[in-house]
């Protein structure tokens, strides 16, 4: 049971297993963000127990362009909720897109961001933010 139907669906909410193994997969609505209170009960038949969390489902994370850098630097920022996830890197944008990590990049924290800072240069550098490994 949740109680945002709009972040969390009861068809989104998908059980699996047999007999004492079982396990439960909670599947946020595509581009929602918000908080539910989750109910799960399970039951034999004479006996029940339930458990209640609270789910958080942060929206995706943007990045953003820091304008207050030193002077040959490129700031980058995105949301602490996101610290798995990395800044990559491509010279064009032209298929096929070759991302790199960008090793370049010196990251610190500042209250719920973190931030790259990397040395500007003259070419083109397009960047994007992934937690996926290329």
């Amino acid at each position: 049971l949740s109680t945002n139907w709009s972040l969390l669906p009861s068809s989104n909410i998908v059980f699996s297993g047999m007999g004492s193994s079982r396990s439960v997969v909670l599947v946020p609505a595509a581009g929602r963000s918000g908080t539910s209170r989750v109910t799960l009960t399970v039951s034999d038949g004479v006996y029940s127990a339930s458990t209640v969390f609270t789910l958080t489902v942060n929206p995706v994370p943007q990045l953003s362009l820091l304008t207050n850098v030193a002077a040959g630097q490129l700031g980058l920022s995105w949301p602490l909720y996101a610290a798995a996830m990395a800044v990559w890197s491509a010279t064009n944008l032209s298929p096929p897109v070759i991302w790199l990590p960008a090793a370049d990049a010196t990251l610190t924290t500042n209250g719920g961001n973190i931030i790259a800072t990397l040395p500007a240069t003259n070419s083109n550098r397009f960047f994007r933010l992934s937690s996926q490994t290329e």
